[in-house]
């Protein structure tokens, strides 16, 4: 089952902490830390 997931926010300056993301389906917030590498794949593209 996919879920939409609404990027928080987060307060870690050094990346140290989780991002927060909520599921917009149920209002559940929910908190992720991603390694770097995984995000190039996901990211924008310019």
């Amino acid at each position: 089952m996919a879920r939409t997931l609404r990027m928080l926010g987060t307060n870690s300056k050094t990346g140290e902490c989780p991002t927060l993301y909520e599921n917009v389906d149920s209002g559940e917030v929910q908190g992720y830390t991603v390694d770097r590498a995984l995000l190039v794949n996901f990211a924008p593209k310019k």
